[in-house]
Formats: structure tokens, C-alpha cells, sequence
């Protein structure tokens, strides 16, 4: 049985402009902390939470994303085909470089989203936010799991939640951390998740193994749920940060 929270579920809180913004300035500087004089091997090895990728492409794909919008090189239809050429172009690219890159791009872009802050602008926080966490992992480096960035992550895993609820026909969710919780979805709640925040992010952003989230505390059938809670593949190990 789910531990109850002590508040009625509320729906998530909505991220402004220049939270958004405050939430990406910090997670790259967490990233440069993370990665700054890594050596090549450390630079080479694998991020488990990105099997393809080692870690000097995870921050090449952060860099990569900054650098091409602020460019107005914006994704065609293909936006796979988008990111893996960013990551290709600076595979040889040694991190320290990449960060400065990263800084250098940071500045307007982080304007755009305090200006305007539209809805994907937030998910590329979430996505930066995701590899911050998947590339210390990678080098069993503490991760930060108490900031902004968690909150906005949480925000816009839920919005994801809540289309992909709505398109697999399945009832509300409520997500909570112990102390308060969050309704996801329409309808009747047919499943409760507890777990600290950050946990609740990693749950939802497909970086835990079907066997890590069923032991998450749950109440209800996870299996019914999880076309409406995994929007990527998830991981064939367990994943640890």
C-alpha cells in the first residue's frame, strides 16, 4: 500500500519563464562541474542510460541543441536525423571545449525561454536536466536531486503523461513525494506512485528498468499504467545515479 501523502492531490505547478531559464543556467553549471578537466578515458565511457553514447556525446547533444537553435537551425521532420548530427560533429571535440561552446550559446538562448518560455522550450530543460543525471551515473558521480530543474522536469513529464494517458484510455494518476502529491490525467485514479521527487523523474523519464519501478511504492496495477508512464524504451539494466 502507497504511503498517503498529507495533501489532497493537486494538479502539477506551471513552470514560469524565468524559472525555466534560472533551472537550465543551473543544471549546465552542474554539467561543467561534473565534466570539466575529465579525462579522455572518463570522456569515453559509456552512459549506461544512453548506450550509444558515451559521455563526451551527451554533452555534445546539450551543446548541440543550444548552439543550433540559437542559430535558428531549427529540426526538420526528422529530428533524430537533427540531433545525431550534432552529436557526430563533435565527437572528437574534447568536453572542455564542448562546455565553452555550451556557455557561449547559453546566453540568448536562456532569453528565449525567459521571454517566451513556450511548452517545448520546457522540455528541452527537462532533457538537459535528464542527461545531467545520466552522465554522472555514468562516472558514479554524486547527482543533485533537489533543485529547479527537478521541478520543471516533473512538469513536463506530466504533461507527456497526461497525452499519452488520454491516448491509451486509462485513468488519472496521482504522483506524490510523501508530503504532498500531483493528479495526472482525467477521470478516476487508477494508480498512485511515492517516491521523492527526483526519483518520480527518472520513473517517468524511462531511466529506471521495469524491475526498478515495480519496486517503486505503488498502489494499483503498473502493468495496466505503463503505456501511459514509459514514453521511450526502457532501460534492459538497472540504472543508478
Amino acid at each position: 500500500m502507497a504511503s498517503q501523502p498529507t495533501s489532497l492531490p493537486q494538479a502539477l505547478p506551471e513552470a514560469d519563464g524565468a524559472m525555466r531559464a534560472e533551472a537550465y543556467a543551473q543544471c549546465r553549471a552542474r554539467v561543467r562541474m561534473l565534466v570539466e578537466g575529465a579525462t579522455e578515458a572518463e570522456q569515453l565511457t559509456t552512459v549506461p542510460a544512453c548506450p550509444e553514447w558515451n559521455v563526451r556525446n551527451a554533452v555534445a547533444h546539450v551543446t548541440g541543441i543550444c548552439v543550433d537553435l540559437v542559430a535558428g537551425n531549427r529540426p526538420g521532420e526528422d529530428t533524430q536525423a537533427w540531433v545525431d548530427a550534432q552529436v557526430a560533429s563533435r565527437a572528437d571535440v574534447d568536453v572542455n571545449d564542448l562546455l565553452d561552446e555550451w556557455d557561449a550559446a547559453s546566453g540568448p538562448f536562456e532569453a528565449l525561454i525567459r521571454e517566451k518560455s513556450p511548452v517545448g522550450l520546457g522540455g528541452l530543460v527537462y532533457d538537459a536536466v535528464a542527461h545531467e543525471h545520466d552522465i554522472a551515473g555514468a562516472l558514479a558521480r554524486p547527482v543533485d536531486r533537489d533543485n529547479t530543474g527537478i521541478d520543471v522536469s516533473l512538469e513536463v513529464l506530466g504533461s507527456i503523461v497526461e497525452g499519452d494517458l488520454a491516448a491509451n484510455g486509462l485513468g488519472a494518476v496521482v504522483f506524490g513525494d510523501g508530503t504532498q502529491s500531483w493528479k495526472v490525467g482525467e477521470g478516476d485514479v487508477g494508480l498512485r506512485v511515492t517516491a521523492p521527487k527526483y526519483e518520480l523523474t527518472r520513473f517517468l523519464g524511462s531511466r529506471r528498468s521495469l524491475s526498478q519501478m515495480r519496486n517503486f511504492d505503488i498502489e494499483g496495477d503498473l502493468d495496466v499504467y505503463l503505456p501511459g508512464l514509459s514514453h521511450a524504451p526502457l532501460p534492459e539494466i538497472d540504472l543508478h545515479e
